[in-house]
């Protein structure tokens, strides 16, 4: 019998080939280019600065809720208070997760729902999937880190500051939740 970290590993690791598909799809039967689905590499200090100052904006809007509302039982996603992740869960969920769930929600969600809606109604749309994504606990944190992810990609037109925007929190989140 699979243990829960080998369950979630599967779980993830489909995801994330099915979102390589996508892209493989997008880019050869679409014929749309990378930086079509926001995959471009021509700023990066601009990307890695907007990501730092994004990042600090939204831990510091959270850490103001998390205060005010005093949550009960918050937790990392799927993992008990404390909790020594294995290798391959940590690497998923700091580093391949964030680049899967940035491709799949902005790259390509946020796009088709910005075709044929207005972009502040797309991403209420989008930000409202990514959060349901994730345990009802952090519903509203996840909803507001969405929220200005997004932002921050449609004023950079890239995922890249998304993706280290992302990693900056299941890093932080992971390591929290590894020491508590």
């Amino acid at each position: 019998m699979l243990d829960t970290d080998a369950k979630i590993l599967i779980a993830y690791y489909l995801w994330a080939i099915f979102t390589f598909g996508l892209i493989r799809h997008l880019l050869t039967v679409r014929q749309m280019s990378f930086k079509d689905i926001g995959l471009r590499w021509d700023k990066p200090p601009g990307d890695l600065a907007w990501a730092s100052l994004t990042f600090i904006i939204l831990t510091f809007i959270n850490a103001l809720l998390i205060s005010l509302l005093k949550p009960t039982g918050f937790s990392y996603p799927y993992l008990p208070m404390k909790v020594r992740l294995s290798v391959p869960l940590w690497v998923y969920i700091t580093l391949i997760g964030p680049i899967v769930e940035e491709i799949t929600f902005r790259g390509f969600l946020y796009n088709l729902c910005k075709h044929y809606l207005h972009p502040g109604i797309s991403n209420l749309i989008v930000s409202a999937i990514f959060a349901l994504f994730h345990p009802t606990k952090v519903f509203v944190y996840i909803f507001i880190f969405s929220l200005g992810i997004t932002l921050l990609y449609e004023k950079r037109k890239s995922l890249v500051a998304a993706v280290f925007v992302h990693i900056f929190q299941n890093t932080m989140a992971s390591i929290l939740y590894s020491v508590r």
